[in-house]
């Protein structure tokens, strides 16, 4: 009886979080590399998780992206666009930075969108944060 209950437990508990290691839990997110960070983030604006997308990012940025008018995250979180598709290069890393560009396909008025993005990441206390999305 014991055994299962603790199951329980840990099946609701795994479930309120999203699942192991989903977009839904940022605790869980891997950040250990600059195209794991961007990858996560990407699957994040495609399930519009704001949360997410704000968790793999600086302080800085993350204020960025929550106020600026032409801001990515912003846009996704009012639902004035939404990541379709996207295609990422390989990132160019120097030393504790790195710069990641994306292909990406979004709608917007109901219509498909075709843009480059540039992410830029920063490696802090072992995990690559983005320091700027353009």
């Amino acid at each position: 009886m014991r055994h299962w209950i603790l199951s329980l437990i840990l099946v609701t508990a795994t479930q309120a979080c999203g699942g192991a290691g989903s977009a839904a839990n940022p605790a869980t997110v891997d950040r250990s590399t600059p195209a794991a960070t961007t990858t996560a983030y990407l699957a994040a604006a495609q399930t519009a998780n704001v949360e997410a997308m704000l968790a793999l990012m600086t302080p800085e940025c993350r204020e960025k992206e929550k106020a600026g008018e032409r801001a990515f995250t912003k846009a996704i979180g009012d639902g004035k666009i939404k990541l379709k598709t996207h295609d990422m290069r390989p990132p160019e890393v120097t030393g504790d930075t790195a710069k990641v560009s994306v292909k990406a396909v979004f709608i917007a008025d109901g219509k498909d969108d075709n843009e480059g993005m540039r992410f830029e990441l920063k490696l802090q206390d072992g995990a690559w944060l983005i320091t700027s999305i353009g």
